[in-house]
């Protein structure tokens, strides 16, 4: 079985809203790419099962997202975006993963340079919601912000936590790395 565990979809206004969801998010696609196109592009590469992540520039309404992992089961899993400042995120939380079936969230501590947003307290129940249903967190930052996603790691360990794009890593971190050039 192959699985993409990282692809975007979207579709445009008035099927689904387009705008940012982080504080200076400016890009906006022109066209959608959406759940059907995905599927064409699974057939024809062997691809079984892919994980849905909602886009940055999707705003915070995850339900094209949400609603294409429900009308393809079996090919379709998904992942939403709750907005890390927002009062109400622990019921959003909530109400995506228990009325849409959402396996989780992705957070953006990068686009938020002001505020340490997996260690905000007003997160923590947030994260207790979204550690009580076992769901998925992935942590879309560079190593500047690791340290956040260790606190919280530590203090959720009921929730799977996944680094995206493995932190943005350049080989010149790595030990020994001269002796390789």
């Amino acid at each position: 079985m192959i699985v993409d565990t990282h692809v975007h979809i979207w579709e445009m206004p008035p099927i689904a809203p387009i705008g940012p969801t982080a504080p200076n998010w400016t890009s906006e696609p022109t066209e959608s790419g959406n759940a059907e196109l995905l599927i064409d592009d699974m057939d024809a590469n062997g691809v079984d099962k892919t994980v849905l992540v909602q886009t940055s520039w999707s705003t915070w309404d995850n339900g094209y997202v949400a609603d294409s992992a429900i009308n393809y089961p079996g090919r379709f899993a998904s992942m939403g975006l709750v907005d890390p400042l927002a009062n109400d995120n622990a019921e959003k939380a909530v109400y995506w993963m228990d009325e849409r079936g959402m396996a989780g969230f992705r957070f953006h501590p990068d686009y938020y340079p002001d505020v340490e947003i997996l260690k905000r307290p007003e997160n923590a129940e947030m994260f207790r919601q979204i550690e009580q249903r076992s769901g998925i967190v992935q942590i879309h930052n560079r190593t500047g912000n690791a340290h956040q996603l260790d606190y919280a790691a530590a203090k959720y360990p009921g929730i799977t936590w996944l680094i995206d794009h493995m932190m943005y890593p350049v080989p010149e971190m790595a030990p020994g790395w001269d002796e390789y050039r």
